[in-house]
């Protein structure tokens, strides 16, 4: 191995902690915060809760040498202290900052090891591959964690940073110096992967050209939207901040495998969240057109002309809720929420899809699905009356959120994805359901709560539609949330049969032949 000693410069990295304040509406106003610490411990005292953030040695490291090797150069422990004593989410960012970088692209590696010492909340994932660090200043952000409902509970992080042996001379990198800093932020900040620099005629960047981000003007799960409102504003999920659109809006249509798509929200990784609109039973060239619009034709069909489909053929058990599910009536939550038999609706989906997609798989991104089985009240296994988390969301604390809460088994329950390492890579295909949570943002609201102006009703009222959000066991019954044909939310026994409507996610980096997002006009993904 190739041993060449660094001696013409002291390499410095300096890692501090800056708290950047971002209120991010109404529904987390308890952001607003005052600041104090020292280098060490920095303490974000907020209304409702506090984030404590602790430095192993304080703010500063020094390397007075290195060499390249497997061994870090530099290592730094995050410990982050949540007490929130709120229902909401209260999440925060950590970035990696580099001030200067003149190392080649390659030479500069890091990896994050991620632990959720006080089993709270969701923490960011850890990277286990070194990831290059570019050269010059840039802003790396490492993940979005959340504490929930929390006293105390801790989330701790190790960056280790490498000048890893090529196997080749690396003489050229004498002299070369880095300097950096790690930024935890009291809540949203940044923004979806890719957005910054998305490239010309990409999808994405059509989406960033014919929208500006706003504030939602009504409060999402509070309040429907106004009947004038026609947003994409942001909030944070799994991968970071997404995009989300709310609303009236009439600008987020997509044609894609000769079908029509509404525009959902681009993740936080950057991906493209869609759901269905119109399945273009004419084979027209423009199936978002207002001409070719109808009461059923945001559905699948499936099986003929069948676009309805119950859940789960039986309701009984706590199993029933998932999309997936273990043995029914089991005498523990494990056993019972195990992901190891499809639910009926998870198999009329794949079987859609082999008929429509299939041939599209490489357009597709993976992300969570969130079957949220997290249990607020009740054992969540047997017969035993459960509530689960979509339900105090929605009707209980009506504070929706786009972060997949843990369930009993750290989330991996809860997570469907394919192959995305953020979930339990369960899914045959790429492809889930909707939200209540999703539906809540877009401008939807719980029971008798009707709204028929939000973009995610039209083409979709002629049947209730499921959702893929738990709701509860109650009295022998098990239900699942669905939208009902005047645009409300509530939840139906998994038995009942409602109408299947699919949501994919596509690629950030996927092309356009042409389109400004209307329905006259929609964006074609070539």
């Amino acid at each position: 191995m190739n041993k060449i000693r660094i001696i013409n410069k002291i390499l410095k990295m300096i890692i501090s902690i800056s708290i950047l304040l971002l209120i991010i509406g109404l529904s987390f106003a308890f952001f607003t915060a005052n600041i104090s610490g020292s280098e060490s411990t920095t303490t974000l005292s907020v209304s409702g809760g506090t984030l404590a953030i602790n430095m192993d040695g304080g703010s500063a490291i020094t390397v007075n040498s290195m060499k390249p090797e497997s061994n870090a150069f530099a290592s730094k422990t995050i410990t982050i202290i949540g007490t929130n004593t709120t229902d909401l989410p209260m999440p925060y960012t950590l970035n990696l900052v580099i001030d200067s970088n003149s190392f080649a692209s390659d030479s500069i590696t890091y990896t994050l090891t991620s632990t959720n010492t006080g089993q709270n909340g969701v923490i960011i994932p850890s990277l286990s591959t070194p990831k290059n660090i570019p050269t010059s200043s840039s802003n790396i952000t490492l993940g979005i964690g959340y504490f929930i409902n929390a006293i105390n509970k801790v989330h701790t992080y190790v960056l280790n940073m490498y000048f890893l042996d090529s196997g080749a001379n690396q003489n050229s990198e004498k002299g070369k110096t880095i300097e950096a800093h790690v930024e935890v932020s009291a809540g949203i900040a940044g923004e979806p992967t890719g957005w910054s620099d998305a490239g010309e005629g990409t999808l994405l960047k059509a989406i960033k050209d014919t929208n500006i981000l706003s504030k939602p003007q009504t409060i999402p799960g509070q309040q429907i939207n106004d009947a004038s409102e026609a947003v994409m504003a942001s909030t944070v999920d799994d991968y970071g901040t997404t995009y989300y659109f709310r609303g009236t809006v009439e600008n987020n249509y997509v044609v894609f495998a000769n079908m029509c798509w509404r525009i959902v929200r681009v993740t936080g990784n950057g991906a493209i969240k869609l759901t269905l609109y119109n399945y273009n039973p004419n084979l027209v060239a423009n199936p978002c057109d207002t001409s070719q619009n109808g009461d059923t034709y945001a559905f699948a069909r499936y099986n003929g002309e069948t676009y309805t489909t119950v859940f789960n053929a039986n309701y009984s058990y706590n199993a029933y809720i998932g999309f997936m599910y273990g043995m029914p009536n089991s005498v523990s939550y494990s056993l019972e929420h195990a992901n190891i038999n499809k639910s009926a609706i998870l198999i009329n989906l794949e079987t859609w899809y082999t008929s429509k997609l299939a041939s599209y798989s490489s357009y597709l991104a993976d992300t969570i699905w969130c079957n949220d089985k997290s249990t607020t009240s009740g054992t969540g296994y047997g017969n035993t009356n459960s509530e689960y988390g979509a339900y105090n969301r929605i009707f209980s604390s009506y504070s929706p959120s786009l972060i997949c809460p843990n369930d009993a088994n750290g989330g991996k329950i809860s997570k469907f994805t394919a192959d995305d390492t953020y979930g339990n890579n369960e899914l045959d295909y790429k492809i889930g359901l909707l939200t209540a949570d999703e539906v809540s943002y877009a401008g939807g609201a719980g029971f008798l709560t009707y709204n028929s102006t939000f973009y995610l009703y039209r083409n979709a009222s002629g049947d209730n539609w499921w959702l893929l959000s738990p709701g509860m066991l109650s009295s022998g019954e098990t239900d699942e949330f669905n939208v009902w044909d005047k645009g409300s939310m509530f939840f139906n026994r998994v038995s009942y049969s409602r109408g299947l409507r699919p949501t994919i996610s596509l690629l950030p980096l996927n092309t356009i032949s042409g389109g400004l997002g209307t329905a006259s006009s929609p964006f074609i993904v070539s």
